[in-house]
């Protein structure tokens, strides 16, 4: 092929589907002589025109909108007239009529997978790909240990963009603050940790940024309410990914609990700005993460005691604690940084337009 590999990337939004900033990543750094990229979008068109050149943007059909027929036409036109040699979809759900245009207009189709949902439509999405990519090793046992995956997957960790998060100068406190970033709902069970709140010392308080789940938020409310705790936690609302670096410079520990996850990008993000971080081993990615460096990072949903020690031996010993730091900051980069993963995906494209 002569010409630059015209690459589609689809995406259901800029604004709320969390892939972005990876997506921005990767076309910063993809080869220009070698790529030719576009990003096709469902939604939130003027939140894409802010990152994204208008001329290099496409409006993908919504398929709850239209027929499934309805649907495989339109896509097929995008597909044609803007001459798609690949898809590589970004979409956190089993659309498999996605790669099924694809087969029908001879495009090749990856899609990269980020959730632990599994579904028939999951199956049929994966069925009509010709390569997925998974983040995170335990999604090989979870989904695609059927010989017919065989040879068509690939493990491509997410990487940080590490001239975004760096360690910045440390600020000081009066208190130690624990940390979370990102959604608030039950997956996520911040319950859990304001449960460990109750035996730490009133001196360590917690901070919560991000967009909130509002029922959710009630039964923390209440909990925090009956508990004596509205002094030491803190709702501070949705954090733009611009600002979050200086902000994880004002904490001191981030907190993950959820029960499950795929490959938790805000760990990353914490231990490349020299933030230590606990988590609960929740779907394998923080296992793949922590293990093998770190696996006192990680502790069980099954007794909160467990995170309580861990706060505790943060928050008062301070070799422990640079001890984490530094070693978060070295599994970062050399593991999970961005250009890593801008290189597995330069060479897929180029063997996935290659294999017949």
């Amino acid at each position: 092929m002569n010409r630059p590999l015209r690459i589609l990337f689809t995406i259901p939004n800029f604004k709320t589907a969390g892939s972005q900033y990876v997506l921005l990543a990767l076309i910063a750094r993809l080869n220009k002589h070698n790529f030719n990229v576009i990003v096709g979008i469902e939604n939130h068109w003027n939140d894409a025109k802010k990152v994204i050149p208008v001329s290099d943007l496409v409006e993908l059909p919504k398929l709850f909108k239209v027929s499934k027929i309805s649907f495989l036409k339109q896509y097929i036109k995008v597909l044609k007239k803007n001459q798609i040699d690949l898809v590589h979809s970004w979409d956190y759900k089993s659309n498999y009529l996605e790669p099924l245009a694809c087969r029908l207009s001879g495009v090749k189709y990856l899609y990269t997978k980020k959730n632990n949902s599994w579904s028939r439509s999951w199956q049929l999405k994966s069925l009509f790909s010709h390569f997925i990519a998974y983040d995170q090793p335990e999604m090989k046992k979870r989904f695609f240990s059927n010989k017919h995956y065989a040879n068509k997957i690939k493990l491509i960790p997410h990487g940080v963009d590490l001239l975004k998060f760096f360690p910045l100068e440390k600020t000081t406190n009066s208190t130690f603050n624990l940390c979370y970033v990102g959604n608030v709902n039950r997956n996520k069970n911040q319950l859990f940790v304001l449960k460990a709140m109750l035996n730490l010392p009133d001196n360590i308080h917690l901070n919560l940024f991000g967009k909130c789940d509002s029922n959710y938020k009630k039964e923390l409310g209440l909990f925090i309410q009956n508990n004596n705790l509205k002094h030491r936690v803190h709702f501070q609302g949705f954090i733009n990914q611009g600002h979050l670096p200086k902000m994880l410079n004002y904490q001191d520990v981030l907190i993950l609990s959820s029960f499950e996850e795929g490959l938790p990008i805000c760990l990353l993000e914490a231990m490349a700005c020299g933030l230590p971080v606990l988590s609960s081993d929740s779907g394998g990615g923080t296992r793949f993460i922590l293990e093998e460096t770190m696996s006192d990072a990680l502790f069980s949903l099954d007794d909160v005691n467990d995170l309580v020690l861990k706060c505790k031996r943060l928050s008062s010993d301070r070799k422990i604690y640079d001890e984490f730091k530094v070693k978060g900051e070295k599994c970062v980069k050399d593991r999970f940084s961005i250009e890593k993963e801008v290189l597995s995906y330069n060479i897929l494209y180029n063997k996935v337009i290659a294999t017949k």
